[in-house]
């Protein structure tokens, strides 16, 4: 566990960090704004719930990944590869072993969600 608390500390702020220099380095960072149509979710565990998607990405450790055309769906429908619509946003989920293989990005953190 303290290994792999290291690993993230040192991989967001820097290889000789600490977890309280990574905190105030990651606080300082203005974070990025991204639109809801620019993105596709997928959960590890293939839990698509609308009601509570928004909830479990706020704060939370997310895996980036470039996903192909190929790749999504070409219909919309049911939530496997759907747009759902949450009381506060559309979000677009995609079937967690569609991305499997996907080339990743790398790691961010989500630090707030405005809808």
């Amino acid at each position: 566990l303290e290994l792999r608390r290291m690993t993230l500390v040192r991989y967001f702020a820097g290889p000789s960090a600490d977890f309280l220099t990574a905190a105030h380095l990651l606080a300082s960072q203005p974070p990025y704004s991204v639109s809801w149509k620019d993105l596709w979710i997928s959960v590890a565990n293939g839990m698509t719930d609308a009601a509570n998607l928004l909830s479990l990405l706020n704060s939370s450790l997310v895996g980036l990944c470039h996903i192909t055309e190929a790749r999504l769906p070409r219909k919309l429908m049911g939530s496997k590869g759907a747009e759902v619509r949450s009381k506060d946003a559309q979000l677009r989920v995609v079937d967690y072993k569609r991305v499997q293989g996907c080339e990743a990005m790398g790691l961010g953190i989500i630090r707030g969600i405005d809808v």
